[in-house]
């Protein structure tokens, strides 16, 4: 699979860093967002999953991965990209 950019991967962070809020044990979010609960079907808005993401590993034949759904309590919104 392609890589989120690690630039990509840095401002990501900082969001959660903004909000004071920690990536749940089976999200990688130092390495690639798109891999544990991100990809395992993990239901999206379940409290031990704070924050989340969804991501879509369909493109380019499966090898590229797209952030489709971020959550976050602190945040008090779920964001949805097309």
């Amino acid at each position: 699979m392609e890589l989120l950019s690690e630039r990509f991967v840095r401002a990501f962070n900082s969001l959660f860093e903004q909000w004071d809020a920690q990536a749940v044990s089976l999200w990688n979010i130092s390495g690639e967002p798109c891999s544990g609960s991100a990809i395992d079907g993990s239901e999206f808005e379940r409290p031990e999953n704070n924050p989340a993401i969804t991501c879509d590993c369909s493109y380019n034949d499966g090898t590229t991965c797209h952030i489709t759904q971020m959550y976050a309590t602190n945040s008090l919104a779920i964001y949805s990209w097309p």
